[in-house]
């Protein structure tokens, strides 16, 4: 799995996680110590789960299409 926390006020942050994803899993209250803001806290299913591999391949395929080139090796 992978867990990440991002500011509660950060909705496009929030938004492309879930385009990869991620869910929403909890609140972390006054998280951030510059202004107290919450973080949500999101994860993934387990990353070498059979359905999350194929959401993998399906993103990569899509990026392979836009861009017409191979995406780029993560890791």
């Amino acid at each position: 799995m992978v867990t990440l926390e991002v500011r509660a006020s950060n909705h496009s942050a929030q938004t492309l996680y879930a385009k990869y994803g991620f869910k929403s899993v909890g609140i972390r209250r006054r998280y951030y110590t510059d202004n107290s803001e919450d973080a949500v806290v999101m994860t993934t299913d387990k990353i070498t789960s059979p359905a999350y591999q194929a959401k993998l391949q399906d993103m990569e395929a899509k990026y392979m299409e836009r861009h017409k080139t191979p995406a780029p090796a993560i890791g």
